[in-house]
């Protein structure tokens, strides 16, 4: 009878702590299972009230995520770099800190970040997914690429022989001496 107080006292106290393990399980969890659950609006609320975690690795991780997924890449891209200092060889913070970067509009640093995932010779999927943001960079650098050294107006006809001569320059700054 000794033996079995012991044990039912044993398995309450058990119970009793893993019921309270559960009620103060780390925020870095709690930001996991709602990206998990596709709620990056929610991860990234509950990541917001937990400052003190920031510098946390695993937390750093998800909230970065979390803030990406949500519209705010910034936030996102500083705490996925915190992470990938601790972790520099880890793909996955990788690719997420490529694609804040991407989304901040960082072209040149979300193709460094890429290109290392890259050359870890990432599983076919992925490498399929970094190249459709590699094309989309290309796409996006090529609309700011200018073709020619002048602009003219837009109703002008302009061909490879009237261009130089009759396109007039257009100032694009103008600087007024009067205050």
């Amino acid at each position: 009878m000794k033996f079995r107080g012991k044990t039912a006292i044993g398995i309450g106290l058990l119970t009793i702590l893993t019921c309270v393990g559960a009620a103060f399980a780390a925020p870095a969890d709690d930001v996991k299972a709602l990206l998990d659950k596709g709620d990056a609006a929610g991860a990234y609320a509950l990541g917001k009230n937990h400052p003190d975690q920031l510098g946390n690795p695993q937390f750093d991780f998800f909230f970065g995520v979390a803030a990406i997924d949500s519209g705010r890449a910034g936030e996102g891209v500083l705490a996925l770099e915190r992470y990938v200092v601790n972790f520099p060889d880890n793909a996955s913070a990788r690719l997420e800190l490529a694609r804040g970067y991407f989304v901040m509009g960082d072209d040149q640093r979300a193709r460094e970040e890429f290109n290392a995932v890259l050359n870890t010779k990432p599983p076919p999927a992925v490498a399929a997914n970094i190249e459709r943001f590699l094309d989309a960079l290309r796409s996006r650098e090529s609309a700011y690429r200018t073709t020619a050294g002048f602009l003219s107006k837009p109703d002008t006809v302009t061909t490879a022989t009237s261009t130089a001569a009759s396109a007039a320059p257009i100032s694009v700054f103008r600087f007024s001496a009067t205050l």
